[in-house]
């Protein structure tokens, strides 16, 4: 660009503003544009931050009902193996009550008189499967005839407290304790288990 170049645009600008070509207010217009435009840009900026936030927390959730459904799912299949088990005792209880004679029942009896309970009550299955009960899980068992005695000779201490009463024979519960003591023991163990 010439000098003369530069000096004709200065002319024309100076013209301009003298002469009142430009209007003051498309001047205020644009100052007034550009300061929505900063009030925008930090708005934007604003919810781009929350929106992130937003997005931590929606994470956050998911995980914490990813693990709900996890937990949800492990006690269903405690609740099936120990349902299972319940149903594996009771068919076998039913065909052991068919075969047992008065002798084999006599012959079960302890030195006290009390005779041995071999088979366990479903809530005592259901808390040995669940694991709630530690401590059960020394108990008698059919297969191995332990007579609820641990394996140096000795009684265990709180059972006397958890085992229902039994009949002389050892085949089902004594009169007047009800099915519905094992069936609680049951309902209780699975409540625990939940």
């Amino acid at each position: 660009m010439d000098g003369d170049d530069v000096e004709a645009r200065l002319e024309a600008v100076e013209r301009a503003l003298a002469d009142g070509d430009a209007e003051l207010t498309e001047i205020t217009e644009a100052a007034e544009q550009a300061r929505e435009l900063d009030e925008l840009r930090d708005r934007i900026d604003a919810l781009e931050s929350e929106v992130t936030d937003l997005a931590a927390s929606v994470q956050a959730v998911r995980g914490y009902v990813g693990n709900v459904r996890t937990v949800n799912q492990d006690v269903e299949r405690r609740a099936d193996a120990a349902l299972a088990k319940v149903e594996e005792l009771e068919r076998r209880g039913t065909d052991r009550e068919g075969r047992h004679s008065p002798e084999q029942s006599e012959s079960t009896d302890r030195a006290d008189g009390r005779a041995t309970d071999r088979t366990e009550s479903p809530g005592d299955i259901a808390r040995r499967i669940t694991g709630r009960d530690e401590p059960e899980r020394g108990r008698r068992s059919s297969r191995n005839g332990a007579g609820g005695r641990d394996s140096g000779g000795h009684r265990h201490a709180d059972e006397n407290r958890r085992t229902r009463p039994r009949s002389r024979d050892g085949r089902g519960p004594a009169a007047g304790s009800g099915k519905s003591d094992d069936e609680d023991g049951f309902l209780s163990g699975l409540r625990d288990a939940l």
